[in-house]
């Protein structure tokens, strides 16, 4: 989700979460996706690995490793 979908779309709808609180929505979505378990999430996890936000990529490195990827 990029910032600006996150601004116009989710936030209006979950005020109560600042604008400059992406980082929570993405690390909450990367927890789920590997506490489903399903290793389809794999890229998007990877890819996730990247982000700016540092909690975004240490969520990221636990998902991976959730799933039984590390490094």
């Amino acid at each position: 989700m990029t910032q600006p979908v996150y601004e116009e779309i989710i936030q209006p709808r979950f005020w109560y979460i600042a604008k400059e609180d992406l980082w929570m929505w993405k690390s909450n979505v990367l927890r789920a996706m590997a506490n489903s378990g399903d290793a389809a999430y794999r890229p998007l996890i990877e890819e996730a690995s990247t982000d700016p936000h540092e909690h975004v990529r240490e969520m990221a490195l636990w998902a991976r490793q959730a799933l039984g990827r590390p490094r």
